[in-house]
């Protein structure tokens, strides 16, 4: 057996916990391996935040886990704190900033902590071998892997293969199938940290709103002690996603009621006080008191629960004949941003990409980036159809900055754009650029 095939750690994944592993076992003197069967490593860290990867969460606890051994996530949060891993960044000067609620996002890329992170790993001297397909696993008095034909010894094996989700970007069972291989107990898998897809009559409805994100509270009734979130929910062409229902989701138990309170924090009345001009509105309540305010407030109509559907079809008919004037002027000039203290007029021409925010979107132009107060939704309406193009849930890019093109995954499409930022785009709007595209 050649020497050089043998190591102190072999660590099968090179994701965002198998390169921490790696570079952390590096630096402490053990010779190491990762064996990853994607062709480039952390492919998950560069599809996370955005694109620009929420690295850690200042206010992580080990109550925001849950797990069946609740004793090891104080354990290990106590060793290691976000604050530790924010001096790793602050080493490698990524510039960043805290979004809301503690979650820290690079300024730039996350290519930015990918690259931290291999370079961390080549100062512990780690070798991380791609495009490797591991065919047999032996735990005996050492560890023999078997890849590709050839074999790697090794005193230890740290299986960081990730879960089942997103198998495009490299998840599979089989870290869960390799455990039962070696005797180790496996729990039930569900899904958690996912959106809620519809496949009824609902669907149709929550598409018509997709890309708007409103805050929320939701509420799992069943759950022991009703687990209840609050924070921003984004509505899909699928069904529900954004961060509150990510995060409700681990709670939720098939068959589960979700309670979602729109107005967490306030109600109709104080909506419609914001709104200018404020549009016809058909009130819908349990309680009779609030009709002379209702109609103070330009109400439509007024219907008491429980609601008679003849009068509510009603109440829609009148809706939808009522004129609407929306400003759907295609944008083909110079337009005014401004964002906090800075002010831009910028060429439309000029934009490289936009990206959703929830009701925010991120335009970058130059060396620039502001927000501004616009849903991605209702910026598409007005831009010229020739040159930008929607490719995902979140992404709109100008066209001519595109600097590469590949196929990526089951049907889908990479874009590299002229700053070296990689956009995936999504199945369904693959089809729709590549035939806008086609001659």
């Amino acid at each position: 057996m050649n020497q050089n095939n043998h190591y102190d750690v072999i660590i099968l994944g090179a994701g965002a916990a198998g390169l921490m592993c790696a570079l952390i076992a590096g630096q402490g003197g053990k010779r190491v391996l990762v064996l990853e069967k994607s062709n480039k490593p952390g492919k998950k860290i560069l599809m996370s935040g955005g694109g620009r990867c929420n690295f850690t969460n200042l206010n992580t606890s080990h109550d925001n886990f849950l797990s069946a051994n609740p004793h090891f996530c104080k354990s290990a949060l106590s060793r290691f704190t976000p604050w530790h891993f924010l001096d790793l960044v602050n080493k490698h000067h990524i510039p960043y900033h805290e979004k809301e609620l503690g979650q820290l996002f690079c300024d730039h890329s996350s290519k930015d902590i990918l690259n931290m992170l291999l370079d961390e790993c080549a100062e512990g001297g780690v070798e991380i071998k791609l495009n490797v397909t591991v065919a047999d696993v032996d735990v005996q008095q050492q560890v023999t892997i078997t890849a590709d034909g050839d074999q790697y010894i090794s005193n230890a094996l740290v299986m960081a293969t990730g879960g089942l989700s997103i198998p495009k970007m490299g998840g599979s069972g089989f870290g869960y199938e390799l455990a039962e291989q070696l005797g180790l107990n496996v729990l039930p898998r569900r899904a958690g940290l996912v959106p809620f897809v519809f496949t009824d009559q609902h669907k149709k409805l929550l598409a018509s709103l997709s890309g708007v994100s409103i805050p929320v509270a939701v509420t799992v009734k069943e759950s022991s002690n009703k687990q209840s979130f609050k924070h921003q929910m984004l509505f899909t062409h699928r069904g529900l996603s954004g961060p509150v229902m990510l995060q409700i989701s681990s709670y939720w138990q098939q068959g589960n009621h979700l309670q979602i309170d729109l107005l967490p924090d306030s109600d109709g009345f104080d909506l419609l006080n914001q709104l200018n001009p404020c549009p016809q509105v058909i009130f819908t309540t349990a309680y009779d008191e609030y009709a002379i305010k209702a109609f103070e407030q330009n109400a439509l109509d007024y219907l008491l629960k429980p609601i008679n559907e003849k009068r509510f079809n009603q109440a829609l008919e009148k809706a939808l004949q009522q004129p609407q004037s929306v400003n759907n002027s295609i944008i083909d000039h110079k337009i005014f941003v401004k964002d906090n203290d800075q002010c831009w007029l910028v060429d439309i021409q000029k934009i490289r990409y936009f990206v959703s925010h929830g009701n925010y979107t991120q335009l970058f132009f130059d060396e620039h980036h502001p927000m501004v107060y616009r849903s991605l939704n209702q910026i598409e309406q007005r831009l010229p159809v020739n040159q930008f193009f929607r490719v995902n849930r979140s992404h709109i890019i100008n066209i001519n900055f595109v600097k590469h093109i590949e196929a990526y995954g089951q049907s889908g499409l990479l874009l590299t754009m002229d700053d070296d930022t990689e956009i995936d785009v999504s199945r369904r709007h693959a089809s729709h650029l590549k035939q806008a595209l086609s001659l």
